[in-house]
Formats: C-alpha cells, structure tokens, sequence
C-alpha cells in the first residue's frame, strides 16, 4: 500500500515488512520491518520501525524503534530515535540514536501522473 505525501505529493510506501530468510536487496518502507531468527540481511534499510530476531549487517536508518531480540546479531551502523538491545543479542558498529539522529527517508518513487492525490 502507499499514499501520497499531503505537502509534496511524493509516494510512501507503508508496507511492513517480514523477512525469513537471506536477502541483500535495499529494503525502503515508512512500516515496520521485522527480520526473523532465520534470516540474514546484508543490505540498508529504511523504514519506520525495525525488529531484529536474526542477523543483519549493513546500515539501519529507521524513524522510530529499533528492537534487537536475544540472538540477534547485527554490524553496521544503527540511525534511529530508539533502541532496545535484548540480552543475549550482539551489536558491533556504529550508533546515532536520539530525536537528532541523521536519519535517511525510504527512497521514493517519482509521482505516478495517473494517481490523483486527492483520491
């Protein structure tokens, strides 16, 4: 699903999103992503919200929370207003954690001209 933002008219895309096993593509969503206890990502991700079961390696620019769960490992670097780090997960890299946090928006698609905002 995505809808229009009310100020540019640019797309958002507003999917969550469930990995369950190895990707490396970028994944860009302003919804949750949540990578399961088998998965392995190496890649960036831009999204709205993360949770972290599996293993992840590349760089995290999320809006809201991060949640790394017990066994999860990531490296990398985390961008992100929140983070909750589980007993038993493992980090290594680099944080930006806070309201002032640099944190990239999900790439957006050019406006589609047949998609009419106001609909």
């Amino acid at each position: 699903m995505s809808y229009r933002c009310g100020k540019c008219s640019m797309p958002m895309k507003l999917e969550d999103v469930t990995v369950k096993s190895n990707n490396t593509k970028t994944l860009d969503t302003m919804g949750h992503i949540h990578l399961t206890a088998h998965s392995t990502v190496d890649g960036e991700l831009r999204c709205g919200e993360l949770t972290v079961s599996g293993s992840y390696h590349g760089q995290a620019h999320v809006h809201g929370k991060v949640h790394m769960q017990s066994q999860s490992h990531c490296t990398g670097e985390i961008h992100a207003r929140s983070l909750t780090i589980d007993d038993g997960a493992t980090f290594s890299g680099n944080l930006s954690i806070g309201p002032n946090a640099q944190i990239h928006a999900p790439q957006l698609e050019p406006p589609d001209p047949m998609m009419d905002p106001a609909a």
